[in-house]
């Protein structure tokens, strides 16, 4: 992160570090309020094969794309 935000110069640096903050602490609380909600959804097994098959779709697509790419 450090390497990163230096690329945005002496000024934007630490702008950039109050968004990442941000991020950060709205992705984990969302993370815990919604872990509730799916955790009743997941109860299923087509939604364990729905969440499998997308995360296997991502990968593959990733994975050509840093083949080919």
């Amino acid at each position: 992160m450090g390497g990163l935000a230096a690329t945005y110069g002496a000024t934007l640096k630490w702008s950039f570090a109050a968004g990442a903050i941000l991020c950060s602490v709205l992705w984990f609380t969302l993370l815990g309020a919604l872990s509730v909600t799916m955790s009743r959804l997941f109860h299923s097994t087509q939604a364990w094969i729905a969440l499998d098959s997308v995360i296997g779709v991502a990968m593959v697509l990733i994975s050509l794309h840093l083949a080919l790419g």
